[in-house]
Formats: C-alpha cells, structure tokens, sequence
C-alpha cells in the first residue's frame, strides 16, 4: 500500500471506498485511459523497466527524495521497487520514467584532476600556489594525489582544468616542485591524449631527456642563488633534497667557470 496520504480528487481514494464526487471522476478517468492504451495493445511499463530507470536517475545525480518528489511517488516505494520487492502502478511507473537525469553528474573521477596537478607541479607550479588558486587547500590537493578520493564536486575539477589550461606552457618558480614532479615520474599536459580516461598513458617521447637537462639547468640556477646569499651546502641540499656531494660539485664548478 501506498505511503502517501489520500487526497481527494484520486483515483486511488475512490478505490478506499470514497465516494464523493471528485473521486468518482478521477476514477473514472483512469479507467477510460485503462480502456484506451488496452484498446491500442500499449503494454504498461516493466517494473524491471522502471528499476532500471530509477537506477540511471541515481547514477546521474538525482537522490531518491528528489525523484519522488518530482514524481509525486513516496520514497519508500522507490526503494521497493529499486529492490524487486514491489511492482509499480501504471500511473506510478509512467510518472517514474518521465522523470529525466541531471544534464551532468555532480561528481566525477579524480583522476583527471590528480594529473593535471601533477602537470602543473611538473612545470614549476607547487601546490602551495596551484591549490589556492583553485580554492583548495594544499591538504585537499595531497588527498587527491594519494588517492583518498575516487570522485570529487564536478565545479572543483572544471576550475582545475581551466588553471592547468591557464599554466599550460608557462614556466613556475618553483624547482623543487619540477625535481620532485620527474621524480615521482609525473607527466605534463602536453603528454596526455585524453587526460581523463583512467586506462590513458602519458607519452612521454623526448620529453624525459628534455626534462633531465633542463632539471640539471634549472637545479645549477637554485644553488647559484642560494649560495650567493652565503648559504651553506648541507642547507642548501637540504632544501633542494639533492645529495650534499652533488651540490659540492656543482658549486665548485661553477666557480672554477667564473
């Protein structure tokens, strides 16, 4: 039985024995549609028609109390029949399926959104900058990179992919965000044919032996600044995470070459 309240002026509060006037005629009505789709052999919907419906309207964003209200359908009965455990009315199941799914889900893969700060950190842009940017905080763009999300507010990626789109070819400040980026294997934007698909691999060509020499160039320029302030090496390896031998030898380099 159903969970909603009776109203006069339904079919169904003339089926409870009503008999006022109104009742009478919405009764009447559904039986003359009755009479009319029989008449023309249109079969009602199948419940498992309706399940499956019920179950794309969900898939696209619309809640279970969304859809009964726009379907004047209780919530208790949409979990039947999404369950099997109840077979839909004509009317309910008609008013079922004219429900349309939202346009676009309100959610959607992180995965896109993960490569594209990681691509942003491959050019430069740190997170520190690329998260605020997006309205973000850095600790909500670390969970995406470690994965503690399988889904995210669609508005959130979009506003990613516009600030990815916006950096595309513009080199960042940051060293330590390139060297950690080649380090961890992360690719740039340009490497990705559909940067979304989750079976997609960057192709990388030249770029890795692109990346390598201008890593060395663009480490060479850190340690020149950082050690015209009189830093020492042990700190500056520290802050650039490089070996401390290696930071040695490139500053005794650079000044045998001045």
């Amino acid at each position: 039985m159903s969970t909603k309240p009776l109203r006069h002026g339904e079919a169904r509060c003339y089926r409870q024995g009503c008999r006022r006037d109104e009742c009478r005629a919405a009764y009447r009505t559904e039986r003359k549609i009755a009479d009319y789709r029989a008449a023309r052999g249109i079969k009602n919907p199948d419940c498992a028609d309706v399940a499956t419906h019920l179950r794309q309207l969900l898939a696209s964003g619309r809640t279970r109390l969304d859809i009964a209200a726009e379907a004047h359908v209780s919530e208790r009965a949409i979990r039947l029949y999404l369950a099997g455990l109840r077979q839909p009315r004509p009317s309910s199941a008609r008013a079922l399926l004219a429900v349309q799914p939202l346009g676009q889900p309100p959610r959607v893969p992180t995965i896109g959104t993960a490569r594209r700060i990681q691509a942003m950190a491959y050019q430069g842009w740190a997170i520190k900058y690329t998260a605020p940017a997006a309205g973000c905080s850095w600790s909500y763009f670390f969970e995406i990179l470690r994965g503690d999300y399988t889904s995210m507010p669609r508005g959130i990626a979009e506003t990613v992919e516009q600030l990815a789109r916006k950096l595309n070819g513009t080199r960042g400040p940051s060293g330590q965000s390139r060297a950690a980026a080649r380090r961890n294997g992360w690719a740039p934007l340009a490497a990705w044919d559909d940067i979304d698909d989750p079976n997609e691999q960057p192709d990388l060509g030249a770029d890795d032996d692109l990346g390598r020499n201008e890593l060395a160039a663009y480490r060479r320029q850190e340690i020149a600044h950082l050690a015209s302030f009189g830093i020492a090496e042990d700190d500056i390896a520290e802050r650039l995470e490089m070996a401390p031998h290696y930071v040695h030898d490139l500053i005794r380099d650079m000044r045998k070459a001045a």
